[in-house]
Protein backbone atom coordinates (compact mmCIF):
# COMPACT_ATOMS: atom_id res chain seq x y z
CA UNK A 1 0.00 0.00 0.00
CA UNK A 2 1.32 3.54 -1.21
CA UNK A 3 1.29 6.73 1.06
CA UNK A 4 -1.58 8.21 -0.86
CA UNK A 5 -3.55 4.70 -0.27
CA UNK A 6 -2.82 4.66 3.79
CA UNK A 7 -3.79 8.51 3.61
CA UNK A 8 -6.93 7.35 2.10
CA UNK A 9 -7.82 4.76 3.98
CA UNK A 10 -7.12 6.53 7.37
CA UNK A 11 -9.01 9.22 6.27
CA UNK A 12 -12.10 7.19 5.18
CA UNK A 13 -12.19 4.67 8.18
CA UNK A 14 -12.53 7.77 10.33
CA UNK A 15 -15.22 9.51 8.24
CA UNK A 16 -16.86 6.13 8.50
CA UNK A 17 -16.83 6.38 12.90
CA UNK A 18 -18.00 10.03 12.97
CA UNK A 19 -21.16 9.75 10.64
CA UNK A 20 -22.03 5.93 12.08
CA UNK A 21 -21.63 7.77 15.70
CA UNK A 22 -23.47 11.24 15.05
CA UNK A 23 -26.50 8.80 13.44
CA UNK A 24 -26.60 6.87 16.65
CA UNK A 25 -26.90 9.59 19.19
CA UNK A 26 -29.27 11.60 16.23
CA UNK A 27 -31.51 7.97 17.12
CA UNK A 28 -31.13 8.22 20.84
CA UNK A 29 -31.42 11.26 21.94
CA UNK A 30 -34.88 11.29 23.41
CA UNK A 31 -34.31 8.79 25.66
CA UNK A 32 -30.89 9.51 26.82
CA UNK A 33 -30.77 11.56 30.49
CA UNK A 34 -27.92 14.25 29.62
CA UNK A 35 -25.01 15.82 31.76
CA UNK A 36 -25.19 19.87 31.38
CA UNK A 37 -22.36 21.64 33.55
CA UNK A 38 -22.33 25.32 33.04
CA UNK A 39 -18.90 28.05 32.86
CA UNK A 40 -20.01 28.58 37.01
CA UNK A 41 -18.94 25.10 37.56
CA UNK A 42 -22.87 23.48 38.26
CA UNK A 43 -23.73 20.61 36.81
CA UNK A 44 -27.13 19.51 35.86
CA UNK A 45 -28.33 15.60 34.88
CA UNK A 46 -31.77 14.80 33.23
CA UNK A 47 -33.99 14.86 30.38
CA UNK A 48 -34.08 17.83 27.40
CA UNK A 49 -37.31 18.87 26.96
CA UNK A 50 -36.72 21.58 24.71
CA UNK A 51 -34.55 23.91 23.42
CA UNK A 52 -34.32 26.76 20.89
CA UNK A 53 -31.39 29.44 19.94
CA UNK A 54 -30.92 30.83 23.63
CA UNK A 55 -32.16 28.05 26.96
CA UNK A 56 -32.33 24.45 27.01
CA UNK A 57 -35.01 23.02 29.07
CA UNK A 58 -33.81 20.29 31.17
CA UNK A 59 -35.90 17.97 33.37
CA UNK A 60 -34.15 16.61 36.67
CA UNK A 61 -34.82 14.39 39.62
CA UNK A 62 -34.04 17.32 42.20
CA UNK A 63 -34.73 20.80 40.30
CA UNK A 64 -37.73 19.89 38.52
CA UNK A 65 -37.43 21.79 34.88
CA UNK A 66 -35.33 23.91 34.74
CA UNK A 67 -34.04 26.72 31.83
CA UNK A 68 -30.33 27.45 31.31
CA UNK A 69 -29.18 29.78 29.11
CA UNK A 70 -26.89 27.79 26.11
CA UNK A 71 -24.19 30.91 26.49
CA UNK A 72 -23.21 29.69 29.78
CA UNK A 73 -23.06 25.49 29.02
CA UNK A 74 -19.79 24.47 29.02
CA UNK A 75 -20.10 21.36 28.02
CA UNK A 76 -23.58 18.94 27.27
CA UNK A 77 -22.92 15.47 26.70
CA UNK A 78 -25.44 12.49 26.72
CA UNK A 79 -25.48 9.39 29.43
CA UNK A 80 -25.38 6.50 27.97
CA UNK A 81 -26.32 3.12 29.71
CA UNK A 82 -22.66 1.86 29.13
CA UNK A 83 -20.63 4.62 30.73
CA UNK A 84 -23.38 5.91 33.44
CA UNK A 85 -21.58 6.35 35.86
CA UNK A 86 -18.26 7.74 34.19
CA UNK A 87 -20.33 10.33 32.53
CA UNK A 88 -20.84 12.10 35.37
CA UNK A 89 -16.85 12.96 35.64
CA UNK A 90 -15.89 12.41 32.46
CA UNK A 91 -12.99 15.04 31.88
CA UNK A 92 -14.11 18.33 30.29
CA UNK A 93 -11.85 18.83 26.76
CA UNK A 94 -10.88 21.89 27.55
CA UNK A 95 -9.50 22.77 24.31
CA UNK A 96 -11.84 22.23 21.46
CA UNK A 97 -10.49 24.65 19.50
CA UNK A 98 -7.89 23.12 18.12
CA UNK A 99 -7.09 19.45 17.36
CA UNK A 100 -3.09 18.00 18.17
CA UNK A 101 -2.01 20.44 15.32
CA UNK A 102 -5.00 21.96 12.98
CA UNK A 103 -7.05 24.68 14.68
CA UNK A 104 -11.07 23.46 14.38
CA UNK A 105 -14.06 26.21 13.94
CA UNK A 106 -14.85 26.24 17.87
CA UNK A 107 -14.93 28.87 20.02
CA UNK A 108 -14.42 27.84 24.32
CA UNK A 109 -16.78 30.42 26.51
CA UNK A 110 -16.23 33.84 26.65
CA UNK A 111 -13.17 35.81 27.70
CA UNK A 112 -10.50 34.27 28.90
CA UNK A 113 -11.98 30.76 28.85
CA UNK A 114 -10.12 29.48 25.41
CA UNK A 115 -6.59 30.57 26.85
CA UNK A 116 -3.85 28.34 27.24
CA UNK A 117 -0.18 28.13 27.17
CA UNK A 118 1.23 25.12 25.04
CA UNK A 119 4.94 23.33 24.81
CA UNK A 120 5.64 21.18 22.46
CA UNK A 121 9.25 19.07 22.41
CA UNK A 122 10.28 21.54 25.13
CA UNK A 123 11.87 24.25 22.83
CA UNK A 124 8.29 24.89 21.18
CA UNK A 125 5.99 27.52 22.91
CA UNK A 126 2.65 28.78 22.51
CA UNK A 127 0.35 30.95 24.24
CA UNK A 128 -3.14 32.05 23.01
CA UNK A 129 -5.24 34.46 24.45
CA UNK A 130 -9.49 34.49 24.24
CA UNK A 131 -10.08 38.23 24.58
CA UNK A 132 -13.87 37.69 23.84
CA UNK A 133 -16.36 35.16 22.39
CA UNK A 134 -15.36 35.65 18.98
CA UNK A 135 -11.43 36.88 19.18
CA UNK A 136 -8.46 35.71 20.24
CA UNK A 137 -4.53 35.71 19.36
CA UNK A 138 -1.71 33.48 19.57
CA UNK A 139 2.11 34.27 19.89
CA UNK A 140 4.95 31.66 20.36
CA UNK A 141 8.47 31.66 19.67
CA UNK A 142 11.12 28.50 19.20
CA UNK A 143 14.26 30.37 21.30
CA UNK A 144 17.24 28.69 18.86
CA UNK A 145 18.90 32.07 19.64
CA UNK A 146 20.46 29.80 22.69
CA UNK A 147 22.39 27.30 20.23
CA UNK A 148 25.32 29.61 19.31
CA UNK A 149 23.41 32.14 17.69
CA UNK A 150 20.73 30.54 15.49
CA UNK A 151 18.04 32.25 13.93
CA UNK A 152 14.90 32.16 15.93
CA UNK A 153 11.56 31.77 14.77
CA UNK A 154 8.76 33.72 16.08
CA UNK A 155 4.85 34.01 15.01
CA UNK A 156 1.80 35.86 16.07
CA UNK A 157 -1.86 34.15 14.94
CA UNK A 158 -5.04 36.25 15.84
CA UNK A 159 -7.98 34.38 15.50
CA UNK A 160 -12.35 35.49 14.42
CA UNK A 161 -15.45 33.50 15.21
CA UNK A 162 -17.87 33.88 12.66
CA UNK A 163 -21.41 33.40 14.58
CA UNK A 164 -23.56 30.60 12.86
CA UNK A 165 -27.30 29.98 13.73
CA UNK A 166 -26.44 26.21 13.99
CA UNK A 167 -25.49 24.69 17.46
CA UNK A 168 -23.38 22.25 15.84
CA UNK A 169 -21.75 24.20 13.17
CA UNK A 170 -18.47 25.98 13.59
CA UNK A 171 -16.61 28.57 11.72
CA UNK A 172 -13.50 30.62 12.24
CA UNK A 173 -10.86 32.75 10.13
CA UNK A 174 -7.48 33.28 11.66
CA UNK A 175 -4.22 35.14 10.61
CA UNK A 176 -0.72 33.46 10.76
CA UNK A 177 2.36 35.63 10.70
CA UNK A 178 5.80 34.11 10.97
CA UNK A 179 9.59 35.77 10.84
CA UNK A 180 13.16 33.94 11.12
CA UNK A 181 14.28 36.42 13.74
CA UNK A 182 17.98 37.44 14.90
CA UNK A 183 19.49 35.30 11.83
CA UNK A 184 22.68 36.28 10.72
CA UNK A 185 22.76 34.98 7.24
CA UNK A 186 19.61 36.90 5.64
CA UNK A 187 17.43 39.43 6.25
CA UNK A 188 14.89 37.10 7.69
CA UNK A 189 12.50 34.08 5.90
CA UNK A 190 8.42 34.87 7.08
CA UNK A 191 5.34 34.10 5.64
CA UNK A 192 1.77 35.46 6.23
CA UNK A 193 -1.12 32.95 5.66
CA UNK A 194 -5.08 33.56 6.22
CA UNK A 195 -7.00 30.30 7.06
CA UNK A 196 -10.57 29.31 7.38
CA UNK A 197 -11.98 26.45 9.02
CA UNK A 198 -15.54 25.04 8.70
CA UNK A 199 -16.22 22.28 12.17
CA UNK A 200 -19.02 20.10 12.40
CA UNK A 201 -19.80 18.75 15.72
CA UNK A 202 -18.88 19.78 19.38
CA UNK A 203 -16.08 19.03 21.99
CA UNK A 204 -16.22 14.99 21.73
CA UNK A 205 -16.64 14.47 17.90
CA UNK A 206 -16.33 16.80 15.30
CA UNK A 207 -15.41 16.69 11.66
CA UNK A 208 -13.05 19.96 10.62
CA UNK A 209 -12.32 21.39 6.93
CA UNK A 210 -10.48 24.25 5.59
CA UNK A 211 -7.79 26.13 3.34
CA UNK A 212 -5.51 28.92 3.54
CA UNK A 213 -3.53 30.98 0.99
CA UNK A 214 -0.69 33.23 1.72
CA UNK A 215 2.58 34.58 1.23
CA UNK A 216 5.73 32.79 1.44
CA UNK A 217 9.30 34.81 1.60
CA UNK A 218 7.58 37.87 -0.04
CA UNK A 219 5.98 36.08 -2.67
CA UNK A 220 2.55 34.59 -3.03
CA UNK A 221 2.07 31.11 -2.74
CA UNK A 222 1.43 29.15 -5.96
CA UNK A 223 -1.58 26.73 -4.41
CA UNK A 224 -4.14 27.01 -1.37
CA UNK A 225 -3.29 25.20 1.25
CA UNK A 226 -6.33 22.38 1.89
CA UNK A 227 -7.07 20.84 5.90
CA UNK A 228 -9.58 17.68 6.97
CA UNK A 229 -9.04 16.65 10.38
CA UNK A 230 -11.56 15.19 13.36
CA UNK A 231 -11.56 13.93 16.69
CA UNK A 232 -13.58 11.04 18.55
CA UNK A 233 -13.94 10.65 22.16
CA UNK A 234 -13.09 7.35 23.31
CA UNK A 235 -13.30 7.33 26.91
CA UNK A 236 -13.67 9.89 29.88
CA UNK A 237 -10.29 11.16 29.57
CA UNK A 238 -9.50 10.31 25.91
CA UNK A 239 -10.33 11.46 22.74
CA UNK A 240 -8.25 10.04 19.58
CA UNK A 241 -7.62 12.59 16.30
CA UNK A 242 -6.62 12.21 12.74
CA UNK A 243 -6.13 15.40 10.63
CA UNK A 244 -4.00 16.23 7.45
CA UNK A 245 -2.86 19.14 5.55
CA UNK A 246 -1.72 19.38 2.23
CA UNK A 247 -0.04 22.87 0.88
CA UNK A 248 2.79 23.85 -2.52
CA UNK A 249 4.72 26.46 -1.05
CA UNK A 250 6.30 27.17 -4.85
CA UNK A 251 6.10 30.58 -6.01
CA UNK A 252 6.96 32.38 -9.26
CA UNK A 253 6.99 29.03 -11.06
CA UNK A 254 10.40 28.82 -10.08
CA UNK A 255 10.25 25.62 -7.88
CA UNK A 256 8.09 23.28 -6.47
CA UNK A 257 7.86 21.63 -3.13
CA UNK A 258 4.58 19.71 -2.39
CA UNK A 259 4.21 18.77 1.39
CA UNK A 260 2.27 17.25 3.24
CA UNK A 261 1.43 15.66 6.47
CA UNK A 262 -0.63 13.53 8.33
CA UNK A 263 -1.00 13.37 12.00
CA UNK A 264 -2.79 10.31 14.00
CA UNK A 265 -2.73 10.77 17.80
CA UNK A 266 -4.91 11.27 21.27
CA UNK A 267 -5.21 13.78 23.69
CA UNK A 268 -4.92 12.94 27.67
CA UNK A 269 -7.43 15.22 29.65
CA UNK A 270 -6.75 16.02 32.83
CA UNK A 271 -8.39 18.60 35.75
CA UNK A 272 -5.19 21.00 34.92
CA UNK A 273 -3.17 19.99 31.52
CA UNK A 274 -4.29 17.89 29.10
CA UNK A 275 -1.18 15.72 26.82
CA UNK A 276 -1.11 15.69 22.98
CA UNK A 277 0.39 12.59 21.89
CA UNK A 278 1.08 10.62 18.38
CA UNK A 279 2.67 10.51 14.95
CA UNK A 280 3.43 12.42 12.32
CA UNK A 281 3.28 11.46 8.86
CA UNK A 282 5.25 13.91 6.54
CA UNK A 283 5.68 13.77 2.59
CA UNK A 284 8.20 16.26 1.25
CA UNK A 285 8.14 16.07 -3.12
CA UNK A 286 10.42 18.65 -4.44
CA UNK A 287 11.25 19.76 -7.48
CA UNK A 288 14.60 18.68 -7.95
CA UNK A 289 13.95 15.12 -8.14
CA UNK A 290 14.07 14.57 -3.58
CA UNK A 291 11.63 13.01 -1.87
CA UNK A 292 11.73 13.87 2.13
CA UNK A 293 9.47 11.65 3.17
CA UNK A 294 9.64 10.36 7.16
CA UNK A 295 7.52 9.74 10.63
CA UNK A 296 7.91 11.46 13.86
CA UNK A 297 6.64 10.85 17.09
CA UNK A 298 5.12 13.78 18.41
CA UNK A 299 4.42 14.51 22.49
CA UNK A 300 3.00 18.07 23.74
CA UNK A 301 1.47 19.56 26.76
CA UNK A 302 -1.16 22.21 27.36
CA UNK A 303 -1.94 24.27 30.39
CA UNK A 304 -4.78 26.17 30.74
CA UNK A 305 -4.48 30.05 31.60
CA UNK A 306 -6.84 31.99 33.44
CA UNK A 307 -8.92 29.61 35.01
Amino acid sequence: MNKKQTILTLLFAFLGIFFSTQLYAQTQTDSLRWKVQTEDGNRYVGYIMGEDEETLTLQTENLGEIQILKSTIKLKRPITSDHSIDALNWYQNDFPNRYVLLPTGIFRGGKGAGSYYENRYVLINHLHLQLSESFGVGVGMIPAFIFDGAGTPAWIAPRFRIKTKKEKLHISASLFHGRILFDPYSDGINGTFGFGMLTYGDDNISLTIGTGYGIYDDEWIDTPALALGGNVRVGRRMSLYLETLAWNIGVSNYYSDINSFTMTGGRAMWNRFSLDFGLILSFDEGSYDYNDNYVIPYLGIIIPVGR
